[in-house]
């Protein structure tokens, strides 16, 4: 049964990516349902990781309306080879956010949006994404390291896998899992009262 259980999810994962790939295949060609499409399927993940970044609902809708603006301007030169089309458009939102910063001349910062939470005690990184929403981890994510701040959002509100991660952050997936570990590691201690200068220990 656990293969078969495993064959079905495969086979799954590959419906869904065929179907994916020729929903782009339609949007690179121009086809305004399959943009549509995209933006659709794309909207809340890009929004969720934006609005963790800048803070602000506004500046945020704003901010992914730009993304993918530039999506539909740069989709024609989209290629498969080793990126996934979700890493594609992160980066693209990653750039822009730090655009953002920029124009605005401004420290880049860390501020979560309102996150589902997810219980699962037992599992270090479901913590970190369950309490996600908490008043006192917006503080704690600021005192990551940029790096961190990078995965740690990527991962949990943009929703991407450790590859995708890598992908939209330029990073080796090994690198986007050690950034991970420390990351959590980090603000579980921040969460359970450590005080700040006992990070440098990280």
């Amino acid at each position: 049964n656990g293969n078969r259980t495993d064959w079905r999810t495969l086979a799954l994962e590959t419906a869904d990516v065929s179907e994916e790939r020729e929903v782009v295949s339609r949007a690179q060609r121009n086809d305004r349902q399959a943009l549509g499409a995209l933006y659709e399927r794309y909207f809340d993940r890009v929004y969720r990781y934006v609005l963790s970044r800048v803070g602000n609902v506004a500046e945020a809708e704003d901010l992914t309306e730009e993304v993918f603006m530039m999506m539909m301007r740069s989709i024609s030169s989209f290629r498969w080879q080793g990126v996934s089309f979700v890493a594609w458009l992160m980066r693209i939102a990653h750039n822009k956010v730090i655009d953002y910063f920029r124009r605005k001349g401004r420290q880049l910062e860390q501020v979560t949006g309102d996150l589902p939470e997810v219980v699962s005690p037992d599992d270090p990184a479901k913590e970190v994404e369950a309490r996600f929403t908490a008043e006192f981890l917006r503080d704690a994510i600021r005192k990551l390291t940029p790096d961190q701040r990078d995965v740690v959002t990527m991962r949990f509100a943009a929703e991407l896998s450790v590859a995708e991660t890598a992908l939209a952050l330029g990073k080796s997936e090994n690198n986007v899992k050690v950034l991970q570990f420390k990351g959590i590691r980090a603000l579980r201690r921040m969460m359970q009262g450590a005080s700040p200068a006992s990070l440098g220990e990280l």
